[in-house]
C-alpha cells in the first residue's frame, strides 16, 4: 500500500490539487523524493501545473531543491517552455542561475528547445546571456546544435558575441551549426558576420566539421563564400582527408572538382588516397587513385 509521500507525488504529477492539499495537511513530506529521485514540485514542474505549485510554494516548499542530476523546479519548467509557471517562479525569487551537475541553467534548456518566449522571459529577469556550462557551452552553442534561427537572432540582437564566445574546446556557434549540417543557420551565422575561418583548439574549421559529417549542402555554401579549401587541422587533416577516411564520395567529387590538393599529407604522413586504404573505402580508393595517376602522369609529361 503506497504511504501518504508516494499518495503526494502521484497526486502532484496528475495535478490534482484538492489531493496534494490533502496530503500536506495529513503531514506528507513535500520534499519526499520518488524512485526517479526528484520531487513532487518537479513533477508539477514538469506538467505545467501552476496551481499545485501555488500551493506547494505556500506551504514552505524548498523551489531550489534538485534531483540527482543537479535539476532544480526551474530547470524542469524552462525545458518544457512553461511560461507562465517560470513567471510565478521567478517571482517567488528562483535562482534564474541555478545550475545542473553539468553547469546547465534554466536559460541553457530554453534554448536548447527553442523556447523563445522563455528566454525573452529570463532576459528580462537578468539571466546572462553568455553563462556557460562546464564545458564551456552558450545558449547560443545551444540553438545554433538545435538549428533554432529565431532564438540566435534573438540572442544576437540581445548582445550575444558572434565569435569570442567559444566552448572549451574553442567551438563558436558556427562550429555547432556545421557539425548538425543547419544551412540556414549558417547562412544567418555568416550574414551576421561570424568568421568562416576560425580555427578550434584542434584546428578545426567549420569546413572540416561539414566534410567530417557528410554535409555537401554546408560545404557546398562554405565553397561559395570562399573558404580555404586546404587549410589543415593540428594533426595535418584537410577535409579532403576527413571525407576520406569517412567514406563521403560525393563529398569528395565536390573537393576535387573544386580543386582541393590530393597530395597533402596529414602530420604522418598519410594522404587522403591512404586514409581510404585504411578504412577500405573502395568507391573512393578507385576514385582518388585515378586522380592521383593523372596528377602524377601530368608532372611527368609538364602539363598544367
Amino acid at each position: 500500500m503506497e504511504n501518504i509521500n508516494e499518495t503526494l507525488i502521484h497526486a502532484a504529477r496528475n495535478g490534482d490539487t484538492n489531493l496534494v492539499r490533502d496530503c500536506i495537511e495529513a503531514g506528507a513530506n513535500i520534499h519526499f523524493k520518488d524512485e526517479y529521485v526528484v520531487t513532487a514540485l518537479h513533477w508539477v514542474a514538469e506538467r505545467g501545473h501552476i496551481e499545485v505549485i501555488k500551493l506547494l510554494i505556500s506551504a514552505s516548499a524548498n523551489i531550489e531543491i534538485q534531483d540527482n542530476r543537479g535539476y532544480t523546479v526551474l530547470h524542469f519548467a524552462a525545458f518544457q517552455g512553461h511560461f507562465e509557471f517560470i513567471k510565478l517562479l521567478l517571482s517567488t525569487g528562483a535562482n534564474i542561475e541555478a545550475r545542473d551537475k553539468y553547469g546547465i541553467t534554466a536559460f541553457h534548456f530554453a534554448a536548447k528547445k527553442g523556447h523563445i518566449e522563455v528566454i525573452k522571459l529570463l532576459l528580462s529577469a537578468g539571466a546572462n546571456i553568455e553563462i556557460q556550462d562546464n564545458y564551456g557551452v552558450t545558449a547560443l552553442h545551444d540553438a545554433a546544435e538545435r538549428g533554432h534561427i529565431e532564438v540566435i537572432k534573438l540572442l544576437l540582437s540581445a548582445g550575444a558575441n558572434i565569435d569570442i564566445i567559444q566552448d572549451n574546446d574553442g567551438d563558436t556557434a558556427l562550429h555547432y551549426a556545421a557539425m548538425e549540417g543547419h544551412i540556414e543557420v549558417i547562412k544567418f551565422l555568416l550574414s551576421a558576420g561570424a568568421n568562416i575561418e576560425i580555427q578550434d583548439k584542434n584546428g578545426y574549421t567549420v569546413f572540416h566539421f561539414a566534410a567530417k559529417k557528410g554535409h555537401i549542402e554546408v560545404i557546398k555554401l562554405l565553397l561559395s563564400e570562399g573558404v580555404n579549401i586546404d587549410i589543415q587541422t593540428n594533426n595535418g587533416y584537410t577535409v579532403l582527408h576527413f571525407a576520406a577516411y569517412n567514406g563521403h564520395i560525393e563529398v569528395i567529387k565536390l573537393l576535387l572538382s573544386a580543386g582541393a590538393n590530393i597530395e597533402i599529407q596529414d602530420n604522418v604522413g598519410n594522404t587522403a588516397l591512404r586514409h581510404a586504404i585504411t578504412e577500405g573505402h573502395v568507391e573512393i580508393i578507385k576514385l582518388l587513385s585515378t586522380d592521383a595517376t593523372t596528377i602524377r602522369v601530368n608532372k611527368k609529361l609538364r602539363i598544367k
